[in-house]
């Protein structure tokens, strides 16, 4: 009897321990860098239909600047990305929150000679997953946070190009997410990348192709400086 208790004592103990093992085994699958996050293209420049169509192609469109930022991580895209109306105005503009590094970019360009700004990044699980495109308003209390964040900028030397394609560049990348492999440097770098190439494409100036060849290098020297 004693015995029976015993094994019964221990069958139980053994469970325990394969339920606890389990568990680890799901939260380190849960947490591992290789784990893929389903993400999608959330472009809310082009949600605001009546305003995109009448300067996404329009001819007197300039990129005047990228510019690479490094921060904590941006919540806004999701309090803006509720209702097209809170898109439009701006939101709440760009704040960053210093809780882990997070690196997005801010595009400026020249329309119509007005100037627009643009906020593109990639997030992680959650309801924001994917690529994140947003128009900010250009105003100090928007832009203002940007002191915040580690910034490395690229002149464009107002390089000719229209909005349709710069957001087209923003968007050419997997919306999935994975911490390691798929991440927001990777998709800040390429796409600086893929904005600085077709820079020299308009202009043919090489140093354009020069600069993208760098700009992982640059970014990597700017974090260490931080």
């Amino acid at each position: 009897m004693w015995m029976s208790s015993y094994i019964a004592e221990s069958s139980r103990d053994v469970a325990k321990d394969m339920a606890k093992d389990s568990l680890r085994a799901s939260a380190a699958a849960i947490l591992t860098p290789d784990t893929v996050f389903q993400g999608k293209i959330r472009n809310l420049v082009k949600s605001d239909r009546s305003k995109y169509s009448k300067i996404r192609r329009s001819s007197r469109s300039f990129l005047h600047r990228i510019l690479y930022c490094q921060s904590g991580i941006s919540n806004e895209i999701s309090s803006s990305s509720s209702s097209s109306s809170s898109s439009s105005s701006g939101g709440r503009g760009i704040n960053p929150k210093s809780i882990i590094n997070h690196e997005f970019l801010v595009i400026v360009m020249k329309i119509r000679g007005k100037r627009h700004i643009f906020l593109a990044e990639k997030c992680g699980s959650g309801a924001n997953c994917g690529i994140n495109i947003r128009a900010v308003k250009d105003e100090p209390e928007e832009m203002g946070a940007l002191e915040e964040a580690q910034v490395s900028a690229f002149d464009c030397e107002d390089t000719p190009m229209n909005l349709e394609e710069v957001l087209a560049i923003l968007e050419d990348h997997d919306p999935n997410y994975a911490a390691q492999e798929n991440n927001c440097w990777k998709y800040a770098v390429q796409s600086t990348q893929g904005l600085l190439m077709a820079c020299q494409a308009v202009t043919g100036k090489a140093h354009f192709g020069e600069q993208a060849k760098l700009v992982g290098a640059k970014v990597t020297v700017t974090t260490s400086e931080k």
